[in-house]
């Protein structure tokens, strides 16, 4: 029935109906209501329900395992989704499986035996309010909640979590509080919580290696009077903190990593910078500290590895704020 734009009024499945195939009714704009998939049906085809744009709440049948690609995506009156935290069949949802469904509303709590949140899976979705995610999830998709723009409660990364994605929570700009990066985290990607303009506090606990390009850039109220970075931090990729203006001092565990170009640049409140970690020179990149107005001092470990620095080629347009940090 692709794209069958007359048909109009609820569309109502069957209870006998055990399958549905891909773009079953994608298209069908003019079909309105509620939709209910029955309990019998355990499968759907990718984009069946994709740009169905007058349903306005969906019902999760007590069988049905996976929410395929593209399902419901551009659903753009749907406001509600049911079961979705009760049916304990589901495991997993796929690639833009709600994407742009803008006028979905409410809290997202998802039950906890789905494993996988595909990418793009509800980005675009900027009325939802709330989102719970379990620790039974092991993989959440690239730009998954991207644009969810009135997410406002404060977000917990399941713990089986080993890599936060390139633009997971991108643009989320009421998600709150503190976010603690917990230990499973390995790699953060490029601009996973960019623009997440109401964070406040940001904890890492050991085990992350690697933050991506503009990864919490524009987050512009974390406001860590010591933000600290951990020992197993290898990475620091361009512009990962640019324009955090809120945050104070910085302290590296790490005995070496390595800082893009930018990283910092514009966090015009950062005082101090503690490397006295660091067991050696770490390769320059320009603009560092670009534009960080209240910066003083860069400690090192010792006298020698300031002077070290501050005859680099690089790191010598710094020269003025190193120094061995007092006892």
């Amino acid at each position: 029935f692709i794209g069958c734009e007359s048909f109009s009024g609820e569309l109502k499945l069957p209870n006998s109906l055990l399958t549905i195939g891909d773009s079953a009714f994608g298209g069908c704009s003019n079909f309105m209501g509620s939709l209910v998939i029955p309990d019998s049906i355990t499968t759907i085809g990718q984009s069946a329900f994709d740009n169905m744009s007058n349903i306005t709440d969906v019902v999760i049948g007590s069988s049905l395992s996976n929410i395929p690609n593209c399902c419901f995506r551009d659903c753009t009156s749907l406001k509600f989704i049911q079961n979705l935290s009760t049916n304990n069949s589901l495991t997993s949802i796929g690639n833009y499986a709600f994407s742009n469904c803008c006028n979905l509303e409410g809290e997202i709590s998802l039950n906890n035996k789905i494993t996988l949140i595909g990418n793009h899976a509800f980005n675009g979705c900027s009325k939802i309010t709330s989102l719970i995610l379990n620790d039974s999830i092991t993989k959440i998709g690239e730009y998954a909640f991207k644009n969810c723009l009135n997410i406002a409660n404060q977000i917990n990364i399941p713990a089986s979590i080993e890599s936060i994605p390139q633009g997971c929570f991108e643009n989320c700009k009421k998600i709150s509080g503190t976010l603690t990066i917990k230990s499973n985290v390995k790699t953060i990607g490029s601009s996973a919580f960019s623009n997440c303009i109401s964070l406040t506090n940001l904890l890492f606990n050991e085990g992350v290696t690697s933050i991506g390009s503009s990864a919490f850039s524009s987050c512009s109220q974390i406001a860590n009077e010591n933000l600290i970075l951990p020992q197993s931090l290898t990475t620091i990729s361009n512009n990962a903190f640019y324009h955090c203006n809120d945050i104070k001092n910085i302290t590296f565990l790490s005995t070496k990593c390595t800082i893009g170009e930018s990283a910092f640049s514009d966090c015009s409140s950062l005082q101090t910078v503690d490397w006295t970690n660091f067991t050696d020179l770490i390769p320059f990149n320009l603009s560092v500290f670009n534009n960080c107005d209240s910066l003083t001092k860069i400690y090192l470990k010792n006298a020698v590895l300031v002077q070290k620095y501050s005859n680099d080629l690089g790191w010598k347009i710094y020269k003025s704020y190193f120094d061995v940090k007092p006892l």
